[in-house]
């Protein structure tokens, strides 16, 4: 089996695809986990039917179960996969102005165990001088001077934010590959950063990921050009609204409210901010109804209004 990579012009513009051997090296065993790849050729293809590969295609914010944080221990530190954390840990997270990395405690996770158990999920791998990172498109990820930007909208030669000695420091992207790997993760902490597999990102997605409309997008207002938080880029811009947007259910889980209502045989309120398999039938997501329902007020109002 073969890698499917795909080369991008210095405009970002995909040009052609090449290959290299599958695993061909140590460092791609340990990297890459023998992932599963598309082969040259292969059409990928959604649901059970056709001859291609079968592919969940998602917009929801993802880590793949095998992606690793830093883990607080009494001894110091140790790390984990995905699959291993849990509510109440604490994860290696930064400070995207100063560049310190801290310990934060992970709140809970935007997905539920439906998602975890999730198989064949399309990835993005940014590889960089270091190593790699892999996540779903619409996820935040972290690059030099330009804050959190969409994962899907970086590029070769841009910069992601490496950990190293307790510092961020900058690490050149240096290729983008399509993967397919198993699990739907994404840990929430207070800060709504955290450390992946060496590199920084946010706990977070993209508007168009939590179901913005596009024609809100295009529209581009005036309220959020020239805003100049924290680094003055647009995609930084809305990455600080969505996380302030995030407060009340960051507090409900700080305050320990979901695991009160479920005691409290109030499953059905839990789900208004926490994620439940019991929302998939209802709107196609296991995300907490708080979002959904705060995500359809403010796109509806803000295209009445603009």
């Amino acid at each position: 089996m073969e890698l499917f990579n795909i080369n991008y012009d210095a405009s970002g513009n995909a040009m052609s695809t090449d290959t290299s051997p599958f695993c061909s090296t140590v460092r791609d065993l340990v990297m890459a986990h023998c992932f599963h790849t598309f082969d040259i050729g292969q059409t990928p293809t959604t649901g059970s039917g056709g001859g291609g590969l079968s592919l969940l295609e998602t917009d929801e914010e993802c880590f793949p179960a095998d992606a690793t944080v830093l883990r607080q221990t009494p001894e110091g530190s140790e790390r984990v996969t995905m699959r291993d954390l849990r509510a109440g840990d604490s994860v290696q997270s930064a400070d995207l102005v100063t560049g310190q990395t801290f310990f934060s405690k992970v709140l809970f996770d935007w997905h539920s165990e439906h998602d975890h158990a999730q198989q064949d999920i399309e990835y993005t791998m940014l590889v960089h001088e270091a190593g790699s990172l892999s996540v779903t498109g619409e996820h935040f990820v972290a690059i030099e001077g330009a804050g959190f930007v969409p994962a899907k909208h970086i590029k070769v030669g841009d910069k992601l934010m490496l950990q190293s000695d307790g510092h961020l420091t900058p690490t050149e992207v240096t290729a983008i590959k399509m993967v397919v790997k198993h699990g739907m993760y994404s840990p929430v902490t207070w800060n709504g950063q955290l450390i992946v597999d060496g590199v920084h990102a946010s706990s977070h997605i993209s508007p168009i990921g939590i179901g913005i409309s596009q024609k809100l997008m295009d529209k581009r207002t005036y309220y959020f050009q020239g805003q100049d938080w924290t680094f003055g880029g647009e995609w930084q811009t809305y990455h600080t609204m969505i996380h302030l947007a995030s407060f009340p259910i960051r507090l409900a889980h700080a305050l320990g409210l979901p695991s009160m209502l479920e005691n409290f045989g109030a499953s059905g309120l839990r789900c208004n901010v926490a994620p439940c398999d019991e929302n998939l039938a209802a709107q196609g997501s296991t995300i907490p109804n708080y979002v959904s329902n705060a995500v359809f007020i403010f796109d509806k109002l803000l295209n009445k209004m603009w």
